[in-house]
């Protein structure tokens, strides 16, 4: 019971995101609505900082796929994420130049992996952009034109 009122603070509190809630409750087989995946470094950020705070959780993090499978590229990838986001925090902590210039490329370079899995995730959802090839109307099914 202790862990549920843990998680019930976790949601209520204020470090929590589209993208962390639907982890949670996808890990914790609870019904929620509003699910999305990251869509830059903080959004990312809320994840790690969840799955720090509820290790139990981060094991069964490719369940997540079960629930939601666009989700895929981000669980495939997320070790390498969280390395360069722990890169991220270390660059974050230094104080001269040099951490500044750091953060903004590891920055940009973690957003550009986001941006990437995103795109594939919008791809399996059924999405597609609309400057790609062939332009559908966004949450059109893209085998609507097959």
């Amino acid at each position: 019971m202790k862990e549920q009122t843990n998680y019930y603070e976790w949601l209520t509190g204020s470090n929590t995101g589209v993208s962390s809630k639907t982890i949670m409750m996808a890990l914790l087989g609870a019904e929620y609505s509003g699910h999305d995946v990251p869509h830059d470094w903080g959004d990312f950020g809320r994840c790690y900082s969840m799955l720090k705070q509820f290790p139990e959780l981060r094991e069964d993090l490719f369940e997540v796929v079960n629930v939601h499978p666009y989700w895929m590229p981000f669980i495939d990838c997320w070790i390498w994420l969280e390395s360069i986001y722990e890169d991220l925090l270390k660059a974050m902590e230094r104080t001269d130049s040099d951490g500044k210039d750091a953060v903004k490329l590891i920055s940009e370079s973690l957003n550009d992996q986001i941006k990437t899995c995103v795109n594939i995730s919008r791809y399996l959802k059924g999405l597609r952009y609309q400057n790609a090839p062939y332009h559908m109307e966004r949450k059109q099914p893209i085998n609507k034109f097959v």
